[in-house]
């Protein structure tokens, strides 16, 4: 085995649940080493006893389909589910969209069970190395919109660097995004904190802070800043992006720059994400709220009057 980190699984569900998430949205080449126990299986035949485990039996992947255009759940093809161990180079998997019934979707996947330290453990290391149509870099059109045309065609090259296991280039150009928008992040949890009714800040400490170079020290104020709605089971997602800033590519593999790509993007795309949509839906609640002559007061005064 490999330097590589060995995760450990602790059940045949939570290993489904990693291989599907690998297989939808997983980058090629990238070993993903395991162990624990309950994950393998024997199932004796004439030939002898076969080494197996269960590939997810559906995924949650976007659909072209004209009958669907939307995420779906897609169904792998018959008899695929079980995959047994032992085969000569990468085998070929298939899902079909549920929806439509036609739509497919190629996987190859190398999966090779490893040496356990004892019987009652189990080993292995899986690899998507090929899929077709192509794994796709299209940004949701909120995520788009939030980033703005220039820094929406980096990102989409930070994705596209990954999608491929070049984890230095996409780790390179997503910073470079960072330090193009954190200025916007905080003028966003500056509005959502507004529209929550947080206290009010220093805004002459703030506009310093905004026209400093120094993009952890601005990381590092939003993480004070950000609003309590916004920190899921008390987690600061500003946390992993103060990492990206702050932290030198010099003597990282591409193999960690990959790792630190793909837990930088979830907390990035969450507040992106979170921060526009909660924001405007305020405004409009506001705007809404502070008319005229709102419906529901025209409705109040006309009951009045009879």
């Amino acid at each position: 085995m490999t330097n590589r980190t060995i995760v450990e699984i602790t059940s045949q569900e939570a290993l489904v649940s990693k291989l599907a998430e690998i297989i939808a949205v997983g980058t090629l080449y990238s070993p993903f080493a395991y162990i624990g126990q309950g994950l393998h299986h024997d199932r004796p035949s004439e030939y002898g006893v076969n080494r197996f485990a269960i590939l997810p039996e559906q995924l949650k992947l976007p659909c072209s389909h004209p009958k669907c255009l939307a995420d779906q759940w897609w169904q792998i093809g018959y008899n695929e589910g079980p995959f047994y161990f032992g085969h000569q180079g990468p085998q070929r998997i298939t899902y079909t969209c549920r929806n439509c019934g036609e739509a497919q979707q190629y996987y190859w996947i190398s999966w090779i069970e490893l040496q356990a330290p004892d019987k009652d453990t189990q080993s292995g290391q899986f690899t998507k190395v090929g899929q077709w149509p192509p794994l796709s870099i299209e940004l949701s059109r909120d995520l788009a919109k939030s980033l703005g045309k220039e820094d929406a065609k980096l990102y989409k090259k930070a994705l596209i660097s990954a999608s491929i296991s070049h984890g230095l280039a996409a780790l390179a150009y997503f910073r470079r995004v960072v330090e193009n928008k954190v200025n916007s992040i905080i003028d966003l949890i500056l509005e959502s904190a507004k529209n929550a009714e947080y206290g009010e800040v220093d805004r002459k400490q703030l506009e310093e802070i905004k026209a400093s170079t120094y993009v952890d020290q601005k990381i590092s104020l939003a993480k004070k800043l950000l609003p309590a709605h916004l920190r899921p089971g008390g987690h600061n997602p500003l946390d992993t992006l103060y990492g990206v800033a702050s932290a030198g590519l010099h003597g990282e593999s591409e193999e960690r720059c990959l790792e630190l790509f793909a837990e930088y993007r979830t907390s990035f795309e969450y507040l992106f994400r979170n921060l526009t949509v909660g924001n405007e839906e305020a405004l409009e609640f506001l705007k809404q709220m502070s008319s005229p002559t709102p419906k529901h007061a025209q409705r109040t005064k006309a009951d009045r009057t009879t």
